[in-house]
């Protein structure tokens, strides 16, 4: 019975150092980059977030949301996954055109010809929320796209 103990203790030693509960809420560009790069597996976006740059994913994440938005205004993609089990729970406006409503709110429009949303290039995505795109909306390179009644809208504009 001691061995059994023993031995017990010698496996949950191994196997728990390895466990990644891992999770963390972010409310703006440099917190979610930051949560993406350290291999942050559950990230939750508190607020809309201006993104300036591309977002790469090279690992298992859950990005998840209750309505939010991330908004690149630049002729880039917004995020690039290239390897992983992906979530995306969080709306994306690629070449968002910095328009409001007239209640102060957000518009999901964009500039004709301008944003990519989403490249897949590996791993595995399910995206379940939108992706609006002033070009592109998703191009899978590789990898696998898994949509759970998402909204995809690619080249919607304002003139």
């Amino acid at each position: 019975m001691k061995k059994v103990i023993i031995i017990s203790l010698f496996v949950l030693g191994l196997i728990i150092p390895n466990i990644d509960v891992k999770a963390v809420d972010v409310s703006n560009e440099e917190e979610l980059r930051a949560a993406i790069e350290s291999g942050t597996n559950d990230i939750y976006v508190e607020e809309n977030i201006d993104i300036t740059k591309p977002i790469v994913i090279n690992h298992d994440v859950d990005i998840e949301s209750w309505g939010k938005f991330l908004y690149m205004k630049s002729d880039n993609t917004l995020i690039t996954v290239n390897g992983g089990n992906v979530i995306i729970n969080v709306h994306i406006v690629a070449g968002w055109d910095g328009t409001y409503n007239e209640n102060g709110s957000r518009r999901e429009s964009t500039v004709k010809g301008v944003g990519n949303g989403l490249v897949i290039n590996g791993g595995n995505v399910l995206d379940t929320w939108s992706i609006y795109a002033g070009n592109i909306g998703v191009e899978v390179n590789g990898g696998t796209l898994i949509q759970n009644d998402s909204y995809i809208e690619s080249r919607k504009y304002r003139n």
